[in-house]
Parts: structure tokens; C-alpha cells; sequence
């Protein structure tokens, strides 16, 4: 259902600027509407402004100028400090970050009514209404989740419905999603865009960042890009492409991907055999699994999400013990580890580019003095040097690795890994919530690594992507290894049905 001939949109910005404390415009008069009952895209390159600009809607991004009306009329407290995530909520406004605020030790139906909790005689907490609202909402929307299961317990696909379900807990009418399909699977997409669509059939006003085109196209009414903080165009989605949507997004055509040399195998660089790890609720993630990898090649692992994947590569790490069976390096051999969640593991914001540059080297000599004292001139020109080769931007060593965009955060923690020296590597969701630029720059740097020799492991839950780097494909289900292909004889229908579990 779409807005009526005449009708105001749900929501309308209009001439947003945003301008962070080191100067920097993030929007440069931004303008971005939703209508009742659809779905628009916004999309753009790290760094183009589609979280800030969701963020200044919703209240937690200040705004210096710009306008907001919402069902026709003018929002004044628009543009001003009194415009806050709270008064957002009041009109409508449900956002759903792509990192989930949620409180792992509490009940699914505690976590939506935290901050508006039903009462019941006078102070205490009726945990039976809250309980009574999450189902109604559950059935009424079709967010299947269990009121009484702990959140730790959830996958990620039911910890974002749970999100959803706060914000509908709340009135939003509204809801706008950041980044909502990184970290799901694929049968979890499916699920969710099932869920958005009979929401905005009901009449509620969606909208939803992605660096995937083919969910725009699959998903949207409509689609806004955004380059360099302001609004390259709108489009509705009957009459665009996904060529034409990245040609805006980047401002050019994007460049055909080379075609790259064959793998020149080397010695065994890491063996596995038998391998089994525990889940965090101790359930048999990794069962029985084997596996080789060369020097001068990639081994992509294929698999849908919660196969074992994450385990897999937390043991080979050595970041989760393991219950049976061998991890073999050759002497000397190394494995450096690019983790899948790089804002919590990956970096430490709050520390410089340059910091997190050396991190894990600090203490050799040429960055670390007598007494443990750190030489910040090495540092500095170490990370001048690694900025540089690697095309971090903005190319400033100085500044917060917080600050980066998705895709130059990927890019430094790619960066620090490959400075190590190492044997092998192994890179966990290396292209997860990054853009078309980062995710070309970032198979590059995978490709060049490996053109070096180095042994690389590449897990993705971008099975394009996996089958476009590997020189070598293993599929995971259920722990094992249930198929390998050569890329010289790669069947990509037999992949999907191991995958799925089929024979």
C-alpha cells in the first residue's frame, strides 16, 4: 500500500547537513523520504552517510541544519539538541541497528518492554502482559520467537525479530534498518524480507540500508543512493538496475573484475584432522572435520551460517579449545586471523589507526624500546607506510580507528594481519557489511597475498564471492566437510545441495 494521490509521505527530510567536531561533512544537504506502506533502499559506499543519515532521523546523530516532517507536518525540534532518540520513538521513529543493543542475559519479552515495562500495582514489573504483548505482537506481525527463551540463546536471524518487536513494541510506525542482512544467512534473509513485506502491508513505512544490490532489487519499492553525504539519486525500482544503482554509487562504471592467474600450489602450510569444537552452549559445533591447506592458495569454505563455521576458524586461531583431533603447522609456520566481527574484535576503536596498525607487534624492538616504552616515530612511519599500501583512507595514522568506515576498517585489520609476516591466513566474513569499492580492494588484497605464497582460508557467507576467489572449495554442514571441487571443476548446483544438506 502506497500513499494516496496527494497524500504527504509518512516521513520527509530534507537538506541535512551533519558535520562531526573534526570538521568533517558527513551530509551535505541530504534529502530522503518514506511513504506509507513501502520499502525504500538507501544505499551508498562506506562513508557515502546512509547510517548517519538514518541516525539524524532517529535522534542519535546531531544535525546542524535540515528540515523533518512526518505525515505532513513539520517536525520543529528537527535540527535541535532536543531532537533524541526518545522524542523520535514518541512520533513514530523505530530504528534497528545493525549491531543489536539487546541484554543477552535477559528474556526475550523482559528485553521489549525494558525502558517501557507494563506495571502492575503501582511499582512492580507484570512480566505476564509483557509476556501476553510479545506473543500478540509475534502472531499479529509473524515474528516467530519464544517470550520466555534467554537472548544468548537466540541465532542471530531471532535476535534481529526480537529487535524489530521492540520497536513495534513502542508504536513505531516507522522502522528503519541498518545494515539488517549482514549477519544473516541466507534462509534468514528469506525470513526477514517476509517479515518486512507484511509489515509494509499493514502500512508501515520501511527502510533499509545494504551493500547487496540484489536485495534492493528484491526487496524495495524504491531506492535512494547517497555519495559523499549527498543524494546522487532516486529511483523507483520498476525502472532501475543494478549496474545503474553502482554506477551512482560510485560515480563511474565499476571496473570488470581481471581474471586471475592459476594457483601455484606450494608445501602444506596447515593440516586438520579430525577436528572437533564445542559451541558456546556446548552442543558438537565441529564434528570429525578435515582438511588441508596449501601455500599459494585459497581454500574457500562454503556453507549456510551456524554450520560450524565460526568454530572452525576460532579453534584454528586457537581463540576456542578444541574436544578431539589435530591442528598441524610445519615449523616456523604462522596463522594470522582476520575475525568476523572486527568492531569487537578486530579493532579497538578508542585506539589510533596507527595503534592498531602494530597491534600484536608491539613488542618487538622496532616498536618498542627499553622498559616496554613505545617508539611513536617507528609507529607513525610503520603505519604511514601500511595506510598507503593498503589504501586505508582517510590516510591519518592519528586518527580513531572508530571513525573509519566499515569497509577502511576491513582494510587495516587486513592490513596489520599481512604485516605479520605470516605463513597462513585465515579470513573470517572479510567482505561482511562492506561496500562494492571496499570488497574489490579487499579480493585483491586476498589475491595478491596469495600470488605471494601465503595459505589463505577464506569463510564467507557470500558463496559468489567464495566461488570467485577460490582456488579450492570445501563446503561445511552440520561441523564436516561434506564436499570439496577444484575451481577447474567447480558445480555450483552441487554445492547449494551440500550446502543444504543433500546428498
Amino acid at each position: 500500500m502506497s500513499s494516496a494521490p496527494g497524500e504527504p509521505p509518512t516521513v520527509a527530510l530534507d537538506g541535512v547537513v551533519v558535520r562531526y567536531p573534526t570538521g568533517t561533512i558527513a551530509l551535505d544537504g541530504a534529502r530522503f523520504t518514506l511513504e506509507r506502506g513501502s520499502i525504500r533502499g538507501l544505499v551508498g559506499e562506506n562513508g557515502a552517510g546512509k547510517s548517519t543519515l538514518l541516525g539524524a532521523l532517529c535522534g542519535f546523530v546531531p544535525v546542524v541544519a535540515g528540515t523533518l516532517a512526518i505525515g505532513g507536518m513539520s517536525e520543529p525540534a528537527f535540527a535541535t539538541r532536543s531532537w533524541t532518540p526518545r522524542r523520535a520513538i514518541a512520533r513514530g521513529l523505530g530504528m534497528v541497528h545493525q549491531h543489536f543493543s539487546l541484554v543477552d542475559a535477559l528474556s526475550v519479552c523482559d528485553n521489549v518492554a525494558l525502558g517501557r515495562a507494563p506495571r502492575w500495582c503501582g511499582a512492580f514489573y507484570d512480566r505476564r502482559r509483557a509476556r501476553d504483548e510479545v506473543r500478540e505482537l509475534s502472531t499479529r506481525y509473524g515474528l516467530a520467537v519464544d517470550p520466555d527463551a534467554p537472548v544468548h540463546a537466540l541465532s542471530l536471524g531471532e535476535r534481529q525479530r526480537v529487535e524489530i518487536l521492540k520497536a513495534l513494541a513502542k508504536g513505531a510506525t516507522a522502522l528503519v534498518l541498518d545494515e539488517p542482512t549482514a549477519v544473516l544467512a541466507p534462509p534468514e534473509v528469506r525470513s526477514l524480507f517476509a517479515v518486512l513485506r507484511e509489515l509494509a502491508r499493514g502500512g508501515c513505512a520501511i527502510a533499509i540500508t545494504t551493500h547487496k544490490l540484489g536485495e534492493v532489487a528484491e526487496l524495495c519499492d524504491a531506492v535512494t543512493v547517497l555519495r559523499a553525504g549527498r543524494v546522487a539519486g532516486e529511483l523507483p525500482m520498476a525502472r532501475a538496475t543494478p549496474a545503474e544503482i553502482a554506477r551512482l554509487m560510485m560515480g563511474k562504471d565499476p571496473e570488470p573484475v581481471p581474471p586471475r592467474a592459476p594457483a601455484r600450489r606450494g608445501q602444506r602450510a596447515l593440516q586438520v584432522a579430525g577436528l572437533a569444537v564445542d559451541g558456546d552452549q556446548g552442543e558438537h559445533a565441529v564434528r570429525d572435520c578435515s582438511l588441508e591447506l596449501f601455500a599459494g592458495e585459497i581454500l574457500g569454505i562454503a556453507g549456510v551460517l551456524g554450520n560450524g563455521q565460526r568454530e572452525l576458524v576460532e579453534a584454528l586461531a586457537g581463540l576456542r579449545p578444541t574436544r578431539a583431533g589435530a591442528i598441524t603447522l610445519p615449523p616456523g609456520g604462522t596463522i594470522a586471523f582476520v575475525h568476523e566481527d572486527r568492531a569487537r574484535h578486530g579493532l579497538v576503536g578508542a585506539m589510533s589507526v596507527a595503534e592498531n596498525l602494530v597491534l600484536g607487534r608491539h613488542h618487538e624492538s622496532t616498536f618498542s624500546g627499553r622498559w616496554g616504552v613505545l617508539r611513536r616515530g617507528a609507529i607513525h612511519r610503520e603505519a604511514v607506510r601500511l595506510v598507503a599500501l593498503h589504501d586505508v583512507r582517510p590516510p591519518d595514522p592519528e586518527a580513531p580507528a572508530a571513525t573509519l568506515s566499515g569497509g577502511n576498517q576491513q582494510k587495516l585489520v587486513l592490513a596489520r594481519e599481512l604485516a605479520r609476516g605470516t605463513s597462513a591466513l585465515v579470513a573470517a566474513q572479510p567482505t561482511r557489511g562492506v561496500d562494492l569499492g571496499a570488497t574489490r580492494a579487499i579480493r585483491d588484497e586476498l589475491v595478491r597475498a596469495r600470488d605471494r605464497g601465503v595459505a589463505i582460508l577464506l569463510v564467507s557467507a557470500e558463496l559468489d564471492f567464495v566461488l570467485e576467489l577460490a582456488d579450492r572449495v570445501c563446503v561445511l554442514y552440520r561441523g564436516r566437510v561434506v564436499l570439496e571441487q577444484t575451481a577447474d571443476a567447480l558445480d555450483r548446483d552441487a554445492i547449494g545441495r551440500a550446502m543444504a544438506g543433500v546428498a
